[in-house]
């Protein structure tokens, strides 16, 4: 098997209403069976898709824009230890997200400055002890939690014995809270002893992509779920959420790519209605790296032909992609890094 360069692992969930489900930041450490998060992706979707079908909401169409791939250099950020993942999301609700990069020793919030700026906002450190049996490289993930007072950070390194929630106030970025498990899409789960994937065997896995932000060509909400398997292969599940009587729903259906490692984003770029996958290559740390923008097609099992590639002389460590500038535009970004070093250059790519 190839080994991917990225040493992080990102599960980005959109979930709603949580307040009254949360622990306060004095309780006991949660457990792989906290209310919380397990199950609580899938419970809210069902949620979602009995209020869709149960009225016809408007369809609002994307409107494409014409996106160039232009690769362009933003900063190089010196983050304290080596960067394991990275995350966006609009933690403060002021329409620009925030970049949320997760080290071995801190969480860092990152923010725009301006078109082409970007800067650290604030941090907090990941919790103290280390795991007991940890894999030779980190893994990391990310989540963001949406609750009725806002967004959370939930966060959890192999460095550390457990995980913890965040809250970002706008200035400072605050623990609120225990977690345990690492918060994959639809639940904690946890690392095979000594390993950098979940779960053991030819089912095992090394990384999860989730988002509920996208919509078809005609403006229906759609949800993708992107887990990479052995062997570089990532199978991206996309779902349309149709109102009952919708003759034209869309099937759900699953595309397969091969050679992607575990930096990888899914999001629509181009405002087509159909999402890209954004992804750094599966070779070995180390070695030169690129990213690759595969396009899904209308119809198919298999990712497109690519629409860019940009190689790298470092290893591409994480991407993420989100409204940076509060343009109503996706940017993608990339973290390059040697293996090991505390510094990243962020690479803007659209």
């Amino acid at each position: 098997m190839t080994r991917a360069r990225g040493q992080g692992v990102l599960a980005l969930v959109a979930l709603v209403a949580l307040a009254s489900e949360t622990a306060d930041a004095g309780d006991a450490p949660a457990t792989t069976e906290s209310p919380w998060l397990v199950g609580v992706y899938e419970r809210d979707l069902a949620a979602i898709d009995a209020a869709i079908a149960a009225r016809v909401p408007p369809l609002r169409p994307p409107v494409p824009v014409t996106v160039t791939w232009k690769p362009q250099r933003l900063a190089s950020i010196d983050l304290g230890a080596p960067l394991v993942e990275l995350a966006a999301a609009d933690l403060d609700g002021d329409g620009r997200a925030e970049l949320i990069a997760l080290t071995t020793k801190d969480v860092v919030v990152l923010g725009a400055r301006g078109k082409r700026e970007i800067a650290v906002l604030g941090r907090a450190p990941v919790p103290r002890g280390a795991a007991a049996i940890g894999p030779r490289a980190p893994v990391g993930v990310i989540a963001i939690v949406r609750t009725a007072s806002g967004a959370e950070v939930v966060a959890r390194v192999s460095t550390a014995g457990r995980g913890a929630r965040y809250h970002w106030s706008g200035t400072a970025l605050t623990e609120v809270g225990a977690v345990a498990g690492f918060p994959l899409c639809t639940g904690a789960a946890e690392l095979a002893a000594g390993r950098d994937s979940f779960g053991d065997g030819p089912t095992r896995r090394y990384a999860v992509r989730c988002t509920d932000e996208l919509v078809d060509g005609d403006g229906r909400a759609m949800i993708a779920e992107g887990v990479l398997g052995p062997n570089g292969g990532l199978d991206v599940a996309l779902r349309t959420r149709c109102a009952a009587g919708d003759a034209g729903c869309p099937p759900a259906r699953t595309i397969g790519a091969r050679g992607i490692g575990v930096a990888f984003a899914i999001a629509d770029v181009d405002r087509d209605g159909r999402p890209e996958v954004i992804a750094a290559a599966d070779g070995a740390p180390g070695d030169p790296d690129q990213v690759t923008v595969y396009p899904i097609p209308e119809t198919g099992g298999t990712v497109g032909k690519p629409l860019f590639r940009r190689k790298f002389t470092g290893g591409v460590a994480a991407i993420a992609a989100a409204d940076l500038d509060g343009d109503g535009t996706v940017e993608v970004v990339a973290a390059v890094r040697l293996v090991g070093a505390a510094r990243i250059d962020l690479w803007f790519l659209a």
